[in-house]
């Protein structure tokens, strides 16, 4: 069905060529001028229309091709939006066109919103990242990130956001104990000096790297400090010791002893050290009688121990000897070494004696027996003293048989210079010497019993 503009363009040309052939013929023009007028015309007005139809080929073409294009990036689009718009092609391909380009502009404004967003989650992610020398989350999209990649991204984001946090909090308090550290160690100067550098600076925390790599770094440096005032505690506590140590030779009060309550620092290791030096030097001046209570306290410890003559004659003082350092130093060393001695064997020893006072209670009982007085058996004072013996004779029988059964774990324990068993035997020996003597040794009792024997 032909339309109405074509209609009136032809009926147009035919006027126009009826107006053209209306000349020609006033012309008088005939056979081979007019069909060569005829051909012209026709030719011009054929190349115009083919020209013109080609380009509207082309035009049309160009529509499809656009609707074609959109429709593609549309697709792309709601598949990375997460939308689904179903548009319907209309009879008319410029409306198509269109209606295609309007639903792609309004995408585009939807998905530049989106990118914005993007764009300044990524930068913070960014400077996150650098902060903090972690990988940032790899997101690939054609035009426009979809939600859940958005969603990755913030959770990124809020991850990096409390580890920064956590790592400035650290690096926070490692500066400050770095600085608490340095200022009791007096350091002026420090072999990682470009750390104190950086963690000096104005507004460190604001500025330094977050790396796990810088962050264990300072830690080491750190630690060192660290370490450096552990050693600088041993020597402080080493330095106290041995301020109360010669306090208590010299019968120092609370009142004139050294001030211990401080700090450890250096200036408090100074001030130690400058006061065990003036201790001393008293100590030297009082050393006749500080020497003297040494000689008392390590004969209370050779009682303890149970040593052998001997064993003392080694350490004895003569009368003659001169009253010097090395003599105290001696002293203590023996001291130290016996009350060592004690406090790893205080079980044996305690046990040790237990026994000697049975051995005392019943040797004392024995004793009773012999006297006349209870001879006479007034109040049947003798049936209750020979039940005394035999309960302690049973208990001694009992203790002697513990301490042979623990013996084995202290094979270098010596009792007056025996060892347990043969310690033991040894007085059982002397007993029945006694029994058959009829009398006590009062020898044996001196050997036996250094121990001040408590009421079992």
């Amino acid at each position: 069905m032909t339309t109405a503009w074509v209609e009136d363009i032809l009926s147009q040309v035919s006027n126009k060529l009826t107006t053209i052939a209306d000349i020609w013929n006033a012309m008088g023009l005939e056979e081979d001028s007019l069909k060569l007028r005829i051909d012209s015309l026709s030719s011009y007005l054929f190349s115009m229309l083919d020209e013109m139809h080609n380009e509207e080929i082309l035009a049309k073409q160009t529509i499809v091709d656009s609707i074609k294009t959109l429709k593609v990036r549309i697709r792309e689009l709601e598949s990375e939006l997460g939308l689904t718009c179903n548009l319907s092609e209309t009879s008319s391909l410029v409306m198509t066109e269109k209606l295609f380009y309007d639903h792609f502009k309004a995408l585009i404004e939807r998905s530049s919103t989106i990118l914005q967003r993007y764009n300044f989650l990524k930068e913070e992610e960014k400077k996150l990242c650098a902060r903090l020398n972690e990988p940032s989350v790899p997101v690939t999209f054609i035009h426009v990130p979809n939600p859940e990649q958005i969603e990755i991204l913030k959770e990124n984001i809020d991850h990096l956001t409390v580890e920064k946090r956590s790592r400035s909090l650290r690096l926070s308090k490692l500066i400050q104990e770095i600085t608490n550290l340095r200022d009791l160690l007096e350091h002026k100067i420090s072999d990682d000096e470009d750390i104190i550098t950086l963690i000096t600076a104005p507004n460190a925390i604001e500025n330094l790297s977050l790396s796990n790599s810088f962050l264990d770094r300072v830690t080491r440096f750190r630690n060192s400090l660290a370490q450096e005032f552990v050693n600088l505690d041993g020597e402080c506590q080493a330095l106290i010791q041995e301020i109360l140590h010669i306090e208590g030779r010299l019968n120092i009060g609370s009142d004139c002893a050294v001030n211990i309550q401080q700090p450890v620092s250096v200036r408090f290791s100074h001030y130690l050290n400058q006061e065990l030096n003036r201790l001393k030097q008293l100590q030297l001046e009082s050393l006749h009688s500080i020497i003297s209570k040494c000689q008392a306290e390590l004969v209370i410890w050779w009682e303890n121990c149970l040593v052998s003559g001997d064993a003392r004659k080694l350490c004895l003082v003569s009368e003659n000897q001169a009253f010097n350092e090395a003599l105290l130093t001696s002293l203590e060393f023996e001291i130290k070494k016996w009350k060592s001695l004690y406090a790893d064997n205080e079980p044996l020893f305690n046990a040790i004696e237990v026994w000697q006072c049975i051995l005392s209670r019943l040797q004392i009982s024995e004793q009773k027996m012999k006297d006349p007085s209870v001879l006479k058996n007034r109040g049947g004072v003798l049936l209750a003293i020979d039940k005394e013996i035999k309960q302690l004779r049973r208990d001694l029988s009992r203790q002697s048989s513990f301490l042979q059964e623990i013996s084995v774990n202290y094979p270098n324990v010596k009792v007056h210079g025996l060892s347990i068993p043969d310690y033991l035997d040894y007085i059982e020996h002397q007993r029945r010497i006694e029994k058959e003597n009829g009398l006590v040794s009062h020898n044996v009792s001196l050997f036996c019993f250094s121990f001040i024997c408590v009421s079992l």
